[in-house]
């Protein structure tokens, strides 16, 4: 990581402004909003979801600073945020996913973190304002944690890759409110730098998608078995050093291609998925200009199709580190126009949406993008 001298540190929000119905191609407009923290070192990853029942979205943050945290949204339009702190911890933290872990109707936050290695959970007890307990998953450092029911039981399970890790995990929930994780080796796959589960054979079974700078870009095919085996399916050979993916689709054929963006070669791209069993895989070139460290599918003009947001950490075709969206053309198979909504020094990798701000009358279910970053010092 660059060394960097911080004045402020922020998150923000990006709100869509106007009638997007009326909206031209590539010409909705941002208002971004700061977000002020007590931090020092900025985030690493962002999760927006509503955190304490109210009916509003807030954000979960963490990063280079010794703590998890949530802002809570206050409600208003465009809203105010409190930070609060979900935990302080020792590590890392470099990865976070919210998601109602142990069934008892309060969203919790699994957190990977590395330098020490960690996987952590952290239960919400339900009260306004929340707060949280720490339980321990397991010791293996976690660039990436995701949590999905891996093995079809109805119990949410955890999924974890790390860059020196000696593989890719799924740690499988006995269920209830008080579960416990069984860690199991789903194989071994070092230098893992993203991981996600989604049915991407239409089999009705989660399979798995790694990134990766050893492997580069792996989709791990699960049998639908109790305890799940996992056979690798050839997706790419030619994206380098994958940071991100995701899976949406793009096409609209009804299947789901993954999505990629890797540092080394620059390179934005997705594998159009044929939909056959066992899948294969054309692969899309979407750019070449910048090294992208988050994406995430998001229909931001509100047309029906699946566009993208990006994170870019290093100069990308704009001149600068920027925040992007990618319009699809609703054509199959598409194609990508590039839209800068913010560009800037020290952003960093982390991008994910939500409708956050539809109670102003506008842009009802319209997603509003994310972005963790920091001001630099003058």
């Amino acid at each position: 990581m660059r060394g960097f001298a911080v004045a402020t540190v922020v998150l923000a929000v990006f709100v869509p402004e106007g009638n997007i119905q009326n909206a031209y191609a590539g010409e909705v407009p941002f208002v971004e909003h700061a977000i002020p923290s007590s931090g020092a070192g900025g985030f690493r990853s962002i999760f927006p979801a509503d955190m304490d029942g109210d009916g509003d979205i807030d954000i979960v943050a963490a990063g280079f600073d010794p703590s998890v945290s949530w802002f809570e949204n206050d409600g208003s339009s465009p809203p105010n945020f409190n930070e609060r702190s979900i935990a302080t911890v020792s590590a890392l933290a470099w990865s976070l996913f919210v998601v109602d872990l142990n069934e008892d109707g309060y969203l919790d936050v699994v957190a990977g973190f590395r330098n020490p290695g960690l996987v952590v959970w952290y239960e919400s007890d339900g009260g306004s304002p929340p707060t949280f307990q720490s339980h321990s998953v397991s010791m293996n450092e976690a660039f990436s944690v995701f949590a999905i029911d891996v093995n079809g039981d109805d119990a949410i399970d955890i999924l974890s890759s790390g860059q020196n890790s000696p593989g890719t995990f799924w740690y499988q929930s006995s269920g209830g409110v008080a579960p416990t994780f069984q860690e199991r080796v789903m194989f071994e796959f070092s230098e893992g730098r993203s991981v996600i589960g989604v049915d991407v054979d239409s089999d009705e079974d989660v399979d798995v998608i790694v990134g990766g700078s050893s492997v580069l870009l792996a989709l791990y095919e699960n049998d639908g078995s109790a305890i799940p085996m996992f056979s690798q399916v050839s997706v790419s050979n030619t994206v380098i050093f994958v940071d991100t993916v995701s899976a949406a689709d793009l096409d609209g054929d009804g299947d789901q291609d993954i999505i990629s963006g890797a540092q080394l070669g620059n390179t934005l791209a997705w594998q159009d998925n044929d939909g056959q069993f066992p899948s294969t895989f054309t692969e899309r070139v979407i750019s070449t200009s910048g090294a992208i460290s988050a994406v995430f599918p998001a229909d931001v003009d509100n047309d029906g199709d699946t566009d993208l947001l990006t994170a870019c950490e290093s100069i990308c075709a704009d001149g600068a580190e920027s925040f992007s969206w990618y319009e699809n053309d609703g054509l199959n198979p598409p194609a990508f126009a590039q839209r800068v909504v913010a560009s800037g020094s020290f952003l960093r990798g982390c991008v994910r949406s939500r409708d956050i701000a539809d109670k102003d009358g506008n842009w009802q279910g319209v997603p509003d993008p994310w972005r963790g970053m920091l001001i630099p010092a003058t």
